[in-house]
């Protein structure tokens, strides 16, 4: 729990588990699909996904009170829901 929650330990929290619903057949919601997309745009630019979001977009628009991978932004924050599962655990 004291390191953050990386696009592979995501990953690696998942695997092995079925899909909800076959493919067409329902909806779920998933930010792994964001852990992914992570990944896929690291090995595409060779650079970590927070330094391009800070780059390429933070900063450019001038978004001041917006944070990516900061483990305790300062003020008051809206942070993500809880999880079924502990990511860390084996």
């Amino acid at each position: 729990r004291d390191q953050p929650l990386t696009p592979e330990l995501a990953l690696h929290a998942i695997r092995g588990l079925p899909p909800s619903s076959k493919p067409g057949a329902g909806f779920d919601y998933s930010n792994t699909n964001y852990q992914v997309l992570a990944l896929v745009i690291e090995a595409a630019t060779g650079q970590p996904v927070d330094r391009l979001l800070r780059d390429r977009l933070i900063a450019p628009l001038g978004l001041t009170a917006t944070y990516f991978d900061v483990p305790s932004p300062p003020g008051d924050t809206i942070h993500g829901y809880g999880s079924p599962f502990d990511p860390w655990e084996e």
